[in-house]
């Protein structure tokens, strides 16, 4: 089994301020899982912008799969299917290709 791995790829060079007033911030960019794996990894590369991330919504990869940010647990993306026989999400098995998608991160500096 081999360990969760990412490459992040970002539209602009830092995050940019929203508001000056509560100092946040936000970050755009592409994310491209290609070993997912349920013993997630901080993705840094995102995480490290921010003194706290308070958001990360992604879209559904180039590979059909649901991203989900993790938050304060792990501080990455989950993969998830939908099995519609049965209609909830099924997170992704080890070793999954998830693929590409685009993201939208929210946090303070």
């Amino acid at each position: 089994m081999a360990a969760y791995a990412s490459t992040v790829t970002f539209t602009v060079n830092k995050a940019l301020k929203v508001d000056d007033t509560t100092g946040l911030f936000v970050l755009t960019g592409s994310v491209n899982i290609t070993n997912y794996n349920s013993t997630n990894v901080e993705i840094t590369d995102i995480t490290g912008k921010f003194k706290t991330v308070l958001s990360c919504i992604a879209g559904v990869t180039d590979e059909g799969y649901t991203l989900q940010w993790t938050g304060t647990s792990f501080k990455a993306f989950m993969g998830d299917y939908n099995n519609a026989s049965d209609g909830p999400l099924i997170e992704l098995t080890d070793d999954t290709d998830a693929g590409a998608a685009d993201f939208i991160a929210y946090g303070l500096r």
